[in-house]
C-alpha cells in the first residue's frame, strides 16, 4: 500500500458524506447544496452518475449486501433510501427529530438512526422500512457505526462524550463508555469500526486524539495521537488500519491497527470531513 494520492474527482457543490459499496466498488457523495448524491466507479475514479435526491443530504450509508444507500439529513426528519441500481430514492421513512447519524447492519438487515434533539436511535426494518423500535441513549446521539459479526452498535452522544453500545438482539444498551471530548460536524463519521478485530476507533475533535474501545471489554484500550480536530474515521479491513481526518491540518492520518501507531500522514485538500475506504 502506497499511501498516496492517485486522483482527484471533481463532484458537486459542498460535498460532506462519504460511503462505499465495497462489491460493487461504488463511491457515494452527498453534495449537500445541490441535493444530489455523486456515484463514482472505484476502478476509473470517475463520476458515473449524478441523482438528484431533493434534500440536502449529509450523511451515507451503504447496505452492500442488498446495493442500497441511506441518507439523512439535520434539516428532515426522515431516512433516505436509494437503490444503488436505478440510482434513485425509492422510500422515505420518518425518523425522529434532527437525525445527524445512519448505520446500517447488512446480516439482520437493520438500519439505525440516531436523533439528536430526542437523544434516541430508530431502529428501521429493512424489509417493511418501517420503525420497529427506539432506543434511548445519551446526550445529542450523532455518529454511529455497527459490528455486523458481534451486532453491536456504537453511538456517539456528543454531548457526553460517551459510546453507548447497544445490543443489537435485544436493542438495550450494553454499556456506556466515556471517551474524548468530541467535535460534532454534521458531515463527519467520527467513528470507524474493525469488525475482524473488534476494535472500535472514536474521534475526540477536541483531544487531538483517537480512542481505541475493545468490543470485547467495552474499554477504552489505548488513546492514539494524531493531527488537529480530527473528525472523520475509517477503517480498511483487509490491511487493518484506520483512517483519522485531520481538518484543522488538511491531512489523514494513518494508523496501523496492530501497534496502534501512526504509519504516515496524507496531505489531501482543504478542510476535510470525511473518508471512506474502498476495497479494488
Amino acid at each position: 500500500m502506497t499511501h498516496m494520492i492517485v486522483s482527484t474527482v471533481p463532484v458537486g457543490t459542498n460535498p460532506k458524506g462519504i460511503a462505499v459499496n465495497t462489491t460493487t466498488n461504488r463511491i457515494y457523495v452527498a453534495n449537500f447544496d445541490d441535493s444530489t448524491v455523486s456515484v463514482i466507479d472505484g476502478n476509473t475514479h470517475t463520476v458515473v452518475s449524478t441523482f438528484t435526491v431533493g434534500v440536502d443530504i449529509s450523511v451515507l450509508s451503504v447496505d452492500s449486501a442488498r446495493n442500497r444507500i441511506y441518507g439523512i439529513t439535520q434539516t428532515k426528519n426522515n431516512l433516505y433510501v436509494m437503490d444503488g441500481v436505478t440510482n434513485s430514492v425509492f422510500v422515505r421513512v420518518s425518523v425522529g427529530t434532527s437525525p445527524e447519524g445512519v448505520c446500517v447492519n447488512s446480516v439482520t438487515n437493520q438500519i439505525y438512526v440516531a436523533n439528536a434533539v430526542d437523544n434516541t436511535v430508530s431502529v428501521i426494518d429493512g424489509m417493511t422500512f418501517t420503525v420497529s423500535t427506539v432506543i434511548p441513549v445519551g446526550n445529542s446521539p450523532t455518529h454511529m457505526g455497527v459490528n455486523p459479526l458481534s451486532n453491536c452498535i456504537y453511538v456517539l452522544n456528543t454531548l457526553d462524550d460517551t459510546i453507548s453500545t447497544i445490543d443489537g438482539h435485544s436493542h438495550t444498551i450494553l454499556a456506556t463508555i466515556p471517551v474524548g471530548s468530541m467535535l460534532f460536524l454534521d458531515s463527519a463519521t467520527g467513528i470507524g469500526v474493525n469488525s475482524h478485530t473488534n476494535c472500535i476507533y472514536i474521534a475526540n475533535g477536541l483531544d487531538n486524539n483517537v480512542s481505541v474501545i475493545s468490543g470485547n471489554t467495552h474499554t477504552v484500550v489505548t488513546t492514539i495521537p494524531v493531527g488537529n480536530n480530527p473528525i472523520g474515521m475509517s477503517v480498511d479491513l483487509i490491511a487493518n488500519q484506520i483512517f483519522a481526518v485531520n481538518n484543522v491540518d488538511d491531512n489523514v492520518s494513518v494508523l496501523d491497527g496492530n501497534s496502534h501507531m501512526i504509519i504516515t500522514t496524507i496531505t489531501v485538500g482543504s478542510a476535510p470531513t470525511s473518508v471512506g475506504v474502498s476495497i479494488s
